[in-house]
């Protein structure tokens, strides 16, 4: 068992549980962010900001020279091109991968002249010449043997995708072998780590996990360890630092939702204001509409005829109440805790009788309960 495994699995749920991913334009801004990051790994000095910028508007950063551009407008159509398939899971091939490396590489790809012949990475061709890994004199595999070695792999790597994951860490473990796999075969002249950090996420995404961000800052022991593994024949170390670095992300996400999001405040204080949350009931009680007191509003659905009341803590919609079967039910629509819930349910049925917690959410309360 890899050290991270479970306590990802255990963030991830908490993840999921503050629904981040669900946050307005997340996907679209952490993808920036896994192309950003990933061509930063390979040299470019464009931020997020600037990518951002250029993808959504057309404005071309400053200050950096074309090759980076290119490398990351490129990065960011070879993920829109996976996107696009994900649904199809295509049969991965050679001749797939090496679409894949034709897209990476497009605009910032080479002709190469070698003794058996010419090859263009712009194009997605297999290298026809040797390549050093850069760590003391030692070199990948010999590009005579690639062919083959990409052919094994690409099995290898459709038998896997069949299988069913027992959860998402292991899906991670998955992924993060197949990039290590790819990466070692080596099998272009240029883009390599970009190509099979793509692969990497689209197993991800087509298992229906959050793709993994390598953040550059990583980058020094990313490739400790991947040097490490490739050494010792042993892609273990590689994947531990992988789970750890994606478990890093994870959890510093939660916290700065935590510290940002004044829903998780309201879980925090045990000693939350429900005095001022029974006056603005009795108050709405007598208006029938609108009612106000301290933090809480309460005002009534206007738009929605089912609707009976939206309660507010400091501007945000906390719970609802809507009219059914001669009960009022109410029930969460923002992310609070079981105890802060049923006091806010509490506190409504006191001032209303036909007020009470939905049975779908004492359904919730009991499961997690049980669990």
């Amino acid at each position: 068992m890899y050290q991270a495994y479970e306590a990802l699995n255990k963030a991830l749920q908490e993840f999921n549980r503050l629904q981040i991913p669900e946050q307005l334009d997340f996907q679209k801004l952490y993808l920036y962010s896994i192309i950003t990051h990933s061509t930063a790994i390979e040299g470019s000095t464009v931020s997020e900001i600037e990518n951002t910028l250029m993808f959504d508007d057309g404005i071309v950063p400053g200050g950096h020279n074309i090759i980076e551009q290119m490398m990351n407008f490129d990065l960011k159509k070879a993920y829109d091109y996976v996107s696009s398939i994900l649904k199809e899971k295509p049969v991965v091939t050679v001749d797939f991968l090496k679409k894949l490396s034709s897209i990476v590489m497009k605009n910032t790809g080479s002709e190469y002249t070698t003794a058996l012949g010419t090859f263009d990475s712009s194009a997605g061709d297999i290298r026809l010449v040797n390549v050093s890994a850069g760590r003391g004199g030692k070199s990948y595999l010999n590009f005579q043997k690639v062919p083959q070695k990409l052919e094994d792999f690409c099995k290898w790597l459709n038998t896997e995708r069949k299988k069913t994951f027992s959860d998402a860490a292991a899906v991670y473990i998955f992924s993060f072998e197949a990039h290590y796999r790819l990466v070692s075969i080596h099998p272009w002249a240029d883009g390599n780590g970009r190509i099979a950090r793509l692969l990497m996420n689209m197993v991800q995404m087509e298992q229906g996990v959050l793709p993994s961000i390598l953040k550059k800052e990583n980058k020094a022991n990313y490739m400790k360890s991947l040097a490490e593994s490739q050494e010792n024949e042993d892609s273990s170390v590689f994947i531990n630092f992988m789970l750890n670095s994606m478990l890093d992300y994870i959890e510093k996400s939660i916290d700065e939702f935590k510290n940002e999001n004044s829903i998780d405040k309201i879980n925090n204080e045990f000693n939350i204001n429900l005095d001022g949350l029974y006056r603005a009931f009795e108050r709405f009680e007598a208006n029938g509409s609108y009612a106000s007191c301290g933090d809480w509003e309460i005002k009534q659905d206007l738009l929605d005829p089912s609707g009976r009341w939206t309660a507010y803590y400091q501007g945000i919609s906390v719970v609802k109440c809507s009219s059914h079967d001669n009960y009022e039910d109410i029930i969460r629509v923002s992310i609070i805790s079981d105890i802060v819930f049923s006091r806010i349910c509490d506190a409504a049925h006191a001032v209303f009788p036909k007020c009470r917690m939905s049975l779908a959410e004492k359904r919730k309360i009991q499961n997690t309960i049980i669990r």
